[in-house]
């Protein structure tokens, strides 16, 4: 479920986070597009306000260029063609020579002389006919001069005329006057109207607004999408763009986001099947391996009880027959009497024979059903383990009894090292299940070895049984492999070699759950397994 789950949740997830890095870097190009719009809008503007100032510019050079050198014709002329100038002449040592010091003048020549006072009295204009005359600004002989008097931008036009500088003052008033007429009216109707629902403002050199058009009202303290100062000479104000968002043409943005929202949606729904037809796979797949499970369960049990009869009514058979089945030939362990010419001691030898192979398939047989009962147990988690009173040197010994048929015919000689000879608890039906997963092993796999030593040891709580074979050994890569359910070194039919594959895996998990484990250790030849075993003393017996 979590792998089903993960399937559908990180695609989407990449997905959507994907397309929301799409949408928002989308966001960014289209606000910096519309920004660069309204620049554009607003610089049009400034162009109009520059044809404007180049206008003014072209009258006040006129009069500058016509203002006598004499202060009475200056009046005159003040009086009379440039009726409403205010000029103001200085000679390139700064001596104002119009309107003249210390004589008589009127109250707007000594307004003007105020005003500008900051000028006359340094050198400012002087050093912008020097600037033109010496190269540094060459071919520059007049220029417009701005300065600061009763809280706001003051402009002169200034002519350099010979050895002296003639400035003509341009009104504030005058200028915000004519400029205004110029520019948009501010209440935008008819057409226009519902088109440009925004609102341009003419801020002067403090930020003030001195005159805006537009049917938007900004609220207070919006930031202005776009600002754009004025061309010199009035550099200080600046034109700003208020525009709500609905009005910005980003309704792309909008149709993305619904198509990539749309594409999430069919992606999702598509990966939700996905999900679903595996997870009814899956489904499936668990309830055919359930019943598989059931299955051979229930085959095993069914297996259990005939194959038990046909180990007791052999063992019977034996004893009546007064033969050993464990022994490979002849009755009571006899020479082959085949070439005897008792008719008695053939038809005992074949009946040795004949019960040795039903008492040794039917012993394979029933450890096969034995481990698949145990491996169902274990998947159910109902695998248990219970220790009783037993010495484990006893359990081994039956376990190399029962295989000493099977082991001697594959010419493995078994070694035994026993020091387990305390009673401890243990389960001697896991240890013997266990044992016997080895040796069948051993016979197998290792029987090239022709020999397996099998070792036990105790200490303290711990009992310890070592078992190791001459056979080909397993490589370091698959120690931890051959535990494995259904893992098998090989596969091929061609090696003559059958098994389940789950021997291994049942004998570490009956080992765990006897609070030990078993272990593949490193060995010079062929394969070492250690079984370690938690073997409490039985009460009464004791401790070394």
């Amino acid at each position: 479920m979590l792998l089903l789950a993960a399937m559908v949740v990180v695609p989407l997830g990449a997905l959507t986070y994907l397309g929301v890095r799409v949408v928002r870097q989308h966001e960014v190009l289209a606000r910096h597009q519309v920004r660069a719009l309204l620049v554009d809008r607003l610089r049009e503007v400034d162009t109009s306000v520059r044809r404007f100032m180049d206008e003014r510019e072209r009258e006040l050079l006129r009069v500058a260029a016509a203002v006598p050198t004499k202060t009475d014709d200056i009046r005159a002329y003040l009086t009379g063609a440039a009726a409403g100038a205010e000029v103001l002449v200085v000679d390139l040592d700064g001596h104002v020579l119009h309107p003249p010091l210390g004589a008589p003048m009127s109250g707007a020549e000594r307004d003007l002389l105020d005003r500008t006072r900051t000028i006359w009295d340094g050198d400012a204009l002087q050093a912008e006919v020097r600037n033109g005359r010496t190269g540094e600004r060459p071919g520059v002989d007049h220029g417009w001069y701005g300065y600061f008097h009763g809280g706001g931008l003051n402009l002169l036009l200034w002519r350099a005329d010979g050895e002296r500088i003639v400035a003509v003052e341009l009104s504030r008033i005058a200028l915000l006057s004519d400029l205004i007429a110029r520019l948009p009216a501010t209440a935008v109707e008819g057409p226009e109207a519902g088109r440009t629902p925004s609102r341009v403002i003419l801020a002067d050199e403090g930020g003030t607004p001195v005159y805006q058009w537009g049917a938007y009202e900004p609220a207070a303290g919006e930031t202005a999408r776009a600002t754009v100062p004025l061309s010199p000479p009035l550099a200080a104000w600046s034109l700003r763009d208020y525009s709500p968002e609905s009005a910005l043409p980003t309704g792309l943005g909008d149709t993305l986001t619904f198509n990539l929202g749309a594409a999430l949606l069919a992606v999702a729904l598509a990966l939700l099947g996905l999900a679903f037809y595996l997870f009814r796979m899956r489904a499936r797949e668990m309830r055919v391996a359930a019943q598989r499970v059931s299955f051979v369960n229930q085959v095993s049990h069914e297996l259990k009880t005939p194959l038990t009869n046909i180990r007791l009514y052999a063992e019977l058979l034996a004893e009546e027959l007064d033969v050993d089945p464990d022994f490979p030939e002849g009755p009571q362990g006899l020479d082959d009497p085949r070439g005897s010419d008792d008719p008695d001691a053939v038809a005992s030898a074949a009946a040795a024979r004949h019960l040795k192979v039903i008492t040794g398939e039917s012993q394979r047989l029933s450890r096969l059903i034995a481990n698949v009962l145990t491996f169902a147990r274990g998947q159910e988690g109902r695998l248990t383990v219970t220790p009783r009173p037993r010495v484990l040197d006893d359990v081994v010994r039956a376990v190399r009894a029962a295989f000493a048929p099977s082991l001697d015919q594959a010419g493995v000689q078994v070694h035994l090292e026993l020091a387990a000879a305390r009673e401890v608890q243990v389960d001697a039906d896991a240890v013997e299940q266990i044992l016997a997963n080895l040796l069948s092993n051993v016979e197998k796999y290792a029987r090239a070895g022709g020999e397996v030593r099998i070792a036990t040891q105790q200490a303290g709580d711990t009992s310890t049984v070592r078992v190791a074979d001459h056979g080909p050994g397993i490589p370091a890569a698959a120690r931890e492999d051959v535990f494995l359910p259904f893992r098998r070194l090989s596969d091929k039919l061609s090696d003559g070699v059958a098994g389940t594959g789950i021997g291994l895996d049942i004998a570490r998990q009956l080992a765990r759950l006897h609070g030990g484990d078993l272990r593949l250790t490193d060995a010079e030849r062929g394969a070492c397994f250690v079984l370690t075993l938690h073997t409490p003393p039985h009460p009464g017996e004791p401790t070394p």
